[in-house]
């Protein structure tokens, strides 16, 4: 679960590529409707793509309930959700109505039982943008920016190999280096471009450890992209981030990285009350405060978002083991981005919140 601020990513990248101005935000009304046993349909203003190279999205059959959950549920003192792809599917298909922009989400086969989820809009413009998500996000948070993009862009967000509603294989346990790691995202995006056919430059947008991705993919591929743009990426420091003020949290924190324990492993091990946590982590970060001028979630936006997040972190782990294999404790890449960017003949630009966690002065010595 990454950063706030995701919605000043459209007229960043507008200014970027045409020196534009920004755009309001979507409506905020839902047209979630009551059944959605098959999702997408045009009921929800999301429309599902059918050909020989993608699978459309139905939604699995409910599992059934045995009795021994049905006691525990009765008893617990708070509710237990179980984790859910359906649900997953269901919230992000509520976020993207939010947008009130048509698209198309489908899945794209790149190999044997290997998928990567996809949504698709705006394919009546020529320049192309594809769109990664953050460490532990999906797709799904980019919902304010799908209306505004898909007005003036063919956009393509996609879900990385092991995070969001994307397969979930089991974590390579031969990954002994960051190149390995890395090859785990780049080699599928790349298999991902390939099924989708898109064969011209495009500019790929990352955002905070999609941007690191998306520069370890720009490095390898760079005949495929057009302009790299970075939203708040991770890994471009050059010295360690200080969340903790206390020794103490530092070093537990520290140690809980280099042991590969993953904020999913928390929201699973916590049963019960792990979609509670999940709330109030998006209380803390992305829900609207009056004491600031951010531009957060509202009440009914927050109810779609907290189901969403909850279930793309519960799902079984995958991509997320790959943090402590890119990333030393603090942000820090075994191979920093400043390094890369250097070389790359393609132009880039970087995207910085006001409430960002990342440091934006990072990016200006690279720049300069």
């Amino acid at each position: 679960m990454e950063h706030r601020q995701v919605s000043m990513l459209v007229c960043f990248l507008i200014f970027f590529h045409e020196n534009g101005n920004s755009f309001p935000i979507g409506s905020k009304e839902s047209l979630l409707g009551e059944s959605a046993n098959v999702l997408p349909s045009k009921r929800y203003g999301v429309f599902p793509k059918s050909s020989g190279r993608f699978t459309r999205m139905i939604s699995p059959k409910p599992r059934s309930t045995s009795r021994l959950r049905q006691w525990a549920r009765r008893i617990s003192p708070v509710p237990w959700v179980p984790v859910s792809r359906k649900e997953a599917l269901e919230a992000e298909i509520g976020l993207f109505n939010l947008s009130r922009a048509p698209l198309h989400v489908y899945d794209v086969d790149i190999d044997k039982d290997v998928k990567l989820h996809t949504v698709e809009g705006g394919s009546n413009h020529s320049t192309t943008v594809v769109c990664t998500a953050g460490y532990g996000a999906g797709l799904g948070f980019f919902f304010r920016n799908y209306r505004n993009l898909t007005s003036r862009y063919h956009v393509y967000a996609v879900d990385l190999l092991g995070w969001g509603l994307s397969s979930r294989p089991p974590w390579p346990k031969n990954v002994s280096s960051f190149s390995e790691a890395e090859n785990f995202f780049v080699e599928s995006l790349e298999k991902w471009r390939k099924k989708v056919n898109l064969t011209t430059p495009f500019i790929l947008l990352g955002h905070s450890f999609g941007g690191y991705l998306a520069t370890a993919y720009a490095s390898r591929f760079e005949d495929n992209v057009q302009k790299l743009l970075l939203a708040g990426p991770a890994g471009i420091n050059e010295h360690p981030v200080a969340l903790f003020r206390s020794r103490l949290l530092a070093n537990f924190a520290s140690w809980v990285w280099k042991n590969g324990i993953t904020p999913g492993d928390f929201i699973r091990k916590c049963g019960p009350i792990g979609r509670r946590i999940v709330r109030l982590h998006n209380r803390m970060f992305f829900q609207k405060k009056k004491s600031t001028s951010a531009k957060g979630l509202s009440d009914s936006e927050v109810q779609l978002f907290n189901r969403y997040t909850y279930h793309i972190t519960a799902l079984p782990s995958s991509g997320e083991r790959s943090l402590r294999h890119i990333l030393q404790p603090g942000g820090v890449a075994f191979a920093p981005m400043g390094d890369r960017l250097m070389k790359l003949e393609k132009p880039v630009g970087f995207i910085y919140g006001r409430y960002d966690w990342a440091d934006w002065r990072h990016a200006h010595r690279v720049c300069q």
